[in-house]
């Protein structure tokens, strides 16, 4: 991946390469699915309406359309289930060169921290040389918050989801996931292109089945949620960090019931992508977003850049372990310090190192009670605040300061 770094300034095809694919995966975030609803309801939606109410399908390839519109719901009457058990990622489509395209736009690469190799040499799991292969242990699962949401989220699809950066080579044994809206699921083919590229529900189910491995046995998992989602979408333009953490209570209620080792991170950058136009609260604009938001889970943010794809910024991903213990001693020797992983999005190539802090050290509350949510819920912030404070000043020093609302 090194080699590919200045891919983007090498030629006019680089760029132009780069740029079309940007492009193409915004479309496809929000064109995509409006385009497959239009396409399964003019294909089998009306025709069958037609056929309820005694007229015959106009020309045979219109039947023939039909015909294979049918043999996909059945199909997908069987598969509902799919993005609630793990979802299905296929790797060639994971790795597409498409993806490497997109990431040379930035460009973006993956560096893990000093503390992370050396711990992993503490833990007997290897570390190839210059940490180009970490192996962790896969014997735990883990649960990690994305902030902030952003316009797209574009780092934890990235980290979590497809594979440009060979995630699964560097953390062998580790399987990413990306949890996203029930709603992408609902959507006919475009929930197919969801799974392929690592997406799996975040509702309850999902996410006891990857995280909690007394229930199913699984372990080695990691999934990515973004906690603030639609709502704090509103919220995202450049230099703002406005996080939404008072009404996701089920996100530290799932922590603590699973056991999953908590990972706070920050995308530094992530809403510099696109600026939006004036949403202020209690504003006519605002009321019909939040309207539309609860109505469809779904926010319309009006954002716009320069060009139809995003601002070229850098872009950041922070995190580290916060050890939310539900069947394992809370002594120093068993925390997982996983610290500062970092997705970088960089106009240049550079090595940043991250800093063991200390572990939230939770015992087993299999039933957490709202006194207890709102603990873990508070140090979460805590370490987010200084997670933001000690990188601001390296990854985005015009920032303003992080808020919670």
């Amino acid at each position: 991946m090194d080699k590919e770094i200045g891919w983007y300034d090498r030629s006019a095809f680089y760029r132009l390469r780069a740029r079309v694919s940007v492009f193409l995966f915004c479309c496809s975030i929000l064109i995509f699915p409006i385009l497959c609803l239009v396409y399964y309801t003019s294909l089998f939606i009306y025709p069958l309406f037609l056929m309820i109410f005694g007229r015959p399908i106009a020309d045979a390839y219109s039947c023939y359309c039909f015909l294979v519109i049918l043999l996909y719901t059945i199909y997908w009457i069987w598969d509902v289930e799919t993005p609630y058990r793990g979802g299905r990622r296929v790797m060639c489509v994971a790795k597409l060169f498409f993806w490497k395209w997109m990431a040379q736009y930035f460009p973006i690469r993956l560096v893990a921290s000093k503390e992370l190799q050396n711990w992993a040499r503490e833990q007997g799991q290897g570390v190839g040389e210059k940490g180009a292969i970490i192996h962790l242990p896969t014997s735990v699962n883990y649960l990690l918050g994305y902030h902030p949401h952003g316009l797209l989220a574009v780092g934890m699809l990235m980290t979590c989801g497809v594979d440009p950066l060979n995630f699964f080579q560097v953390f062998p044994g580790i399987k990413p996931h990306m949890a996203t809206l029930n709603v992408h699921y609902k959507v006919p083919f475009y929930r197919e292109c969801a799974m392929l590229a690592g997406g799996v529900s975040v509702s309850q189910e999902s996410l006891i089945y990857l995280l909690d491995k007394e229930v199913t046995g699984r372990t080695g998992n990691l999934v990515a949620v973004s906690v603030g989602g639609a709502a704090e979408s509103l919220e995202s333009r450049p230099g703002h960090y406005v996080l939404m953490l008072s009404r996701r209570r089920g996100f530290f209620r799932m922590a603590l019931r699973t056991g999953a080792y908590l990972i706070p991170s920050i995308g530094f950058g992530e809403t510099s992508m696109y600026d939006q136009v004036a949403n202020p609260m209690g504003s006519a604009l605002r009321k019909l977003q939040d309207w539309f938001t609860h109505i469809f889970t779904l926010a319309p943010p009006l954002f716009y850049s320069t060009r139809v794809i995003p601002y070229r910024k850098p872009l950041t991903v922070v995190g580290k372990i916060v050890g939310s213990l539900k069947h394992y001693p809370c002594d120093l020797s068993s925390i997982v310090y996983l610290q500062c992983l970092h997705l970088m999005l960089l106009m240049e190539v550079m090595r940043r190192q991250g800093y063991v802090g200390r572990p939230i050290m939770c015992k087993r509350i299999p039933f957490p009670t709202e006194e207890e949510i709102n603990n873990l819920r508070e140090e979460y912030k805590q370490e987010l605040r200084e997670m933001f404070n000690r990188y601001r000043p390296l990854y985005d020093p015009t920032a303003e300061d992080i808020r919670f609302f």
